[in-house]
């Protein structure tokens, strides 16, 4: 699967996210990205699919696992490939520590690319799009999953930012317009989009009411009446709304030709 003179650890790892990954180590292994995936989920199946995963510790390639896809993730963090190598003890996946801006893969390896929380850190990320766009076979999707721009977290992280406080780098956040244009001009063709992420707190545990009742193993409203709650919710997630208001913008694309 490796590109023919390449190395898995050619790429030099980053300070900053070997610094950021040592940080979270323990909980590696949260559902920060069940949302993610479930809306990956909506437009194809991921069982028997070769799926590439770009940059974290492993909770999505482990879970996408579970569903019974074939993963590699790929990262430069030698901290967030150890951290991955873990995962795949409970179910297996393929970890390669290496660099994205230069896949160590054939052109056409997978079904499915996919990245949450890593195009953003790029200030050129067409850069990036196009050589996921090489390694994705013809008729496959891409997820790119990044930062919204038009909310209060994305405010805040400005100002961090500008203070110099802002921990993680180069971070920059998209518009849906703008996502959708970028991977047009990289050669895919955006077929689904939603927003995700609430901010701030209050309206995140609003969301999340169901899940609270679920966790605390008690049913406080019938389950029509959450069933009329979390379609609702997804309804707005998957429009305008949750597009122009939610910290993150997600967008599935397909690579035509």
């Amino acid at each position: 699967m490796n590109r023919p003179g390449s190395s898995e650890s050619r790429s030099p790892t980053s300070d900053v996210w070997d610094h950021y990954w040592l940080g979270v180590k323990s909980t590696i292994a949260t559902n920060f990205h069940v949302d993610m995936l479930a809306h990956l989920n909506r437009t194809v199946d991921v069982k028997g699919r070769r799926v590439l995963d770009i940059g974290g510790a492993g909770s999505v390639s482990r879970d996408l696992a579970r569903a019974g896809a074939a993963v590699c993730l790929i990262d430069f963090s030698g901290v967030a490939t150890r951290a991955a190598r873990n995962l795949a003890s409970e179910v297996a996946f393929d970890v390669v520590q290496g660099d994205a801006r230069e896949l160590p893969f054939f052109s056409e390896s997978f079904d499915i690319v996919l990245h949450q929380g890593f195009l953003e850190h790029f200030v050129k990320p067409a850069n990036l799009l196009q050589e996921q766009h090489r390694v994705l076979r013809t008729g496959g999707f891409l997820l790119v999953d990044a930062p919204q721009r038009f909310n209060w977290y994305a405010v805040e992280k400005r100002i961090e930012m500008k203070r110099g406080t802002w921990p993680y780098g180069w971070e920059t956040d998209f518009t849906y317009h703008g996502l959708c244009r970028l991977l047009r001009d990289t050669g895919f063709v955006p077929i689904y989009a939603y927003g995700r992420g609430y901010h701030p707190p209050i309206i995140r545990a609003l969301r999340n009411l169901r899940r609270i009742e679920k966790r605390i193993g008690h049913q406080v409203l019938p389950s029509r009446i959450w069933d009329c709650y979390d379609a609702l919710w997804s309804h707005f997630e998957t429009g305008a709304g949750g597009w122009y208001s939610l910290v993150n913008l997600g967008v599935i694309a397909k690579k035509l030709t």
